[in-house]
C-alpha cells in the first residue's frame, strides 16, 4: 500500500514537471544565436528576434535587457517590442504594457544598437519572462560578441561623409558623398518597410507622403549590400 502511493505520489511530480516543461516550450524563438558586427558611423544597427507561441493557450511575455561588465558606455541601445519603440537605453519592459503572443503567432522584437561613432566590443543578454514581476523566465539569449569596428565597412566607401540633409525635414532629403548608392528603403522605427526607392548621384527624395515621426533610412549599393543606417525625422 505504501509502495502504491509513493508510485502516484512519483507519477504527479512527474505530470507537474511534464506540464512547466510543456508550458515553457510552447514560446520558441529565432535566431537561436544574436551575432552583431557594424561600423561605428552606422546611427543604427539592427536586430530582430522572431518569437513563436506554439501552444494552444496566448501568452503575456515581459523582457528585460542586460549589458554586460565592458559593455562600452558610449553605445546606447533600443527596444521596439510588440507594443512600441522604447527610448534609448530603457533596458526594461513597463510591466503595464505585456506582450500578448497569440496561439500560433510569430512576431518580432528589434533590438538597435546605437554606436554613436565608438567602436568597440561587448555583450547583451536579453531576457523574456511570463510574469510582470520578472522572476518566471523562459527564454535567456545571450549574444556572441558584438563587434563595431571600421574594418567591417564595405571596401573604397568613406561612410562617414555620407549624411543626410536637410535633417529634420518636412518635403525631402538628399545625400552626401552618394556615388555609390543605388537604393534606398525607409522603415518605421518598429523596422517595417515603408517604402523603396531607387536613387542616382545627386537625386532629392521626396517624403512629403510620411507622417511626422522618426524614420530608418538604409543606403544599399547596387549589388544590394548595405553602406549604411540612418535616421531621419519627419516634421
Amino acid at each position: 500500500m505504501d509502495l502504491a502511493l509513493h508510485m502516484v505520489k512519483i507519477l504527479y511530480i512527474l505530470i507537474a514537471f511534464l506540464s512547466i516543461n510543456t508550458a515553457f516550450g510552447q514560446i520558441t524563438y529565432s535566431p537561436e544565436e544574436i551575432t552583431i558586427l557594424g561600423n561605428p558611423s552606422e546611427e543604427l544597427i539592427t536586430f530582430k528576434l522572431d518569437l513563436t507561441n506554439t501552444g494552444s493557450e496566448d501568452e503575456m511575455l515581459y523582457w528585460k535587457l542586460e549589458k554586460e561588465v565592458g559593455f562600452p558606455s558610449q553605445w546606447a541601445t533600443q527596444i521596439c517590442d510588440f507594443n512600441l519603440c522604447y527610448g534609448e537605453n530603457i533596458d526594461e519592459i513597463a510591466t503595464s504594457l505585456p506582450n500578448v503572443l497569440k496561439s500560433g503567432e510569430t512576431r518580432d522584437f528589434k533590438i538597435y544598437l546605437l554606436p554613436n561613432n565608438f567602436e568597440g566590443e561587448g555583450k547583451l543578454i536579453f531576457r523574456i519572462y511570463k510574469d510582470a514581476g520578472l522572476s518566471d523566465e523562459i527564454i535567456t539569449l545571450e549574444t556572441n560578441q558584438i563587434t563595431v569596428s571600421t574594418t567591417t565597412s564595405i571596401k573604397n566607401i568613406q561612410v562617414n561623409d555620407i549624411k543626410i540633409y536637410p535633417n529634420p525635414s518636412s518635403e525631402y532629403f538628399q545625400i552626401t558623398n552618394d556615388e555609390k548608392i543605388s537604393k534606398i528603403i525607409l522603415y518605421n522605427m518598429a523596422g517595417k518597410t515603408i517604402r523603396e526607392l531607387n536613387h542616382y548621384r545627386g537625386q532629392s527624395q521626396n517624403i512629403d507622403f510620411l507622417k511626422r515621426g522618426i524614420y530608418l533610412v538604409r543606403l544599399f549599393n547596387d549589388r544590394s549590400e548595405l553602406i549604411k543606417t540612418m535616421r531621419i525625422q519627419k516634421n
